[in-house]
């Protein structure tokens, strides 16, 4: 008893797929003398797919092979050529984008102070595979849903197709999506801050050309909710300055968590004037 193989030679009409053959039975009995037997040790149907677009179900006649490949004469063998029975099943193919439009939920419901950014997914289109009549009809195929209801930063996830009925997909099963989460970003002014002198010397004394200035802020709306007017400390720094008239760029003492690009001044400079 050989089992056989199947090999495939051509290809499919453009827009189709070939499923792999199914062959039935997968072995055939052989009977002959011991010595041509032996020969034996393998056996293949040969299926021509060139420029098919349908399917079918035929007999197939069997060819027994010996140690090298080469195929062995049947008369060698007692009965009729082997034979067994193929189905092949052939497809329409098509690819069509994913569509995201509908799969998110409780994107109104994320946690206090976040907005969706961002989705994008890994592939964006996908190969399809089905009765030509039905792929015909779809321009696209949507995601299986997903909540996002409290989220507060990136998510990372894999989600499944959501398939018509009489389609199939063509590669992976899943799709890898990225939802991305930001917090709300708000810009807020605050007017008349004071300036202040740090590091002058001992013994003297800084006057101002400007005392006070406004400063914008620009921060999540959750960490500006917290920021007030006094946490915000405009400075110039004396260090090591004499007695004289200087042009010193304005700092900013900010609560942690607050950078140096979330705080800026239409009055990026002061004059100051240190004496005794």
């Amino acid at each position: 008893t050989i089992p056989v193989t199947v090999q495939t030679t051509g290809s499919v009409a453009a827009g189709y797929f070939a499923n792999d053959p199914i062959i039935t039975p997968g072995v055939v009995p052989i009977d002959g003398a011991r010595v041509d037997v032996e020969k034996v040790v393998s056996s293949v149907c040969y299926i021509d797919l060139d420029g098919l677009s349908e399917g079918f179900s035929k007999s197939v006649e069997v060819v027994l092979l010996d140690i090298d490949g080469n195929a062995l004469d049947h008369n060698l063998f007692k009965g009729s050529v082997p034979s067994v029975i193929v189905d092949l099943s052939i497809l329409a193919m098509k690819t069509v984008p994913i569509d995201t439009s509908g799969m998110l939920l409780g994107v109104d419901e994320l946690a206090p102070g976040y907005e969706l950014s961002d989705i994008t997914i890994e592939p964006q289109s996908v190969e399809i595979l089905g009765e030509k009549s039905v792929l015909d009809a779809i321009s696209s195929i949507e995601l299986m849903s997903f909540s996002v209801s409290g989220a507060y930063e990136d998510i990372v996830t894999l989600l499944s197709y959501k398939l018509p009925d009489g389609v199939s997909l063509l590669g992976e099963g899943q799709v890898q999506v990225y939802i991305s989460v930001k917090e709300i970003i708000e810009v807020k002014e605050y007017e008349n801050i004071t300036i202040q002198a740090k590091n002058l010397q001992s013994g003297m004394s800084a006057t101002f050309e400007q005392t006070s200035l406004d400063v914008t802020v620009i921060a999540g709306i959750n960490q500006l909710a917290l920021l007030f007017k006094e946490d915000i400390v405009p400075y110039v720094d004396l260090d090591g300055l004499d007695i004289g008239t200087y042009t010193i760029i304005v700092k900013f003492d900010m609560p942690e968590g607050f950078l140096d690009e979330n705080v800026s001044s239409a009055t990026t400079q002061v004059t100051v004037t240190i004496s005794k």
